[in-house]
């Protein structure tokens, strides 16, 4: 017999569940859509917890050796915001498998 489920959250700050590996391997994949050197699982816990734009800048600066000042000059942040829709995507992959696992257990 199957349950259906009737909420699902996704915890993106740890509270509940350890997500900081999927939350850098999305990270990390946005990075390399950019083409850009991925960054560490440490590096994305010291990000977590102010937000994802937050998380974004940090990334971005770097990963392209420069500063969150100079991310938030940089053209507008429209690179950013793109940035921002590839991680939305790819931590949305990264939360199905997390969800998947933790159903099960």
């Amino acid at each position: 017999m199957t349950t259906a489920l009737k909420l699902v959250m996704f915890d993106l700050d740890g509270t509940l569940i350890e997500t900081a590996p999927e939350i850098a391997d999305a990270v990390n994949d946005t990075l390399s859509h950019l083409g850009l050197r991925s960054v560490t699982l440490q590096q994305v816990n010291d990000w977590i917890g102010h937000g994802t734009h937050t998380l974004l800048v940090s990334a971005l600066a770097d990963a392209m050796h420069t500063s969150t000042q100079a991310i938030h000059a940089w053209d507008g942040l429209s690179n950013a915001s793109r940035c921002s829709m590839a991680f939305t995507n790819n931590v949305a992959a990264h939360a199905v498998i997390c969800i998947r696992m933790c159903v099960r257990y």
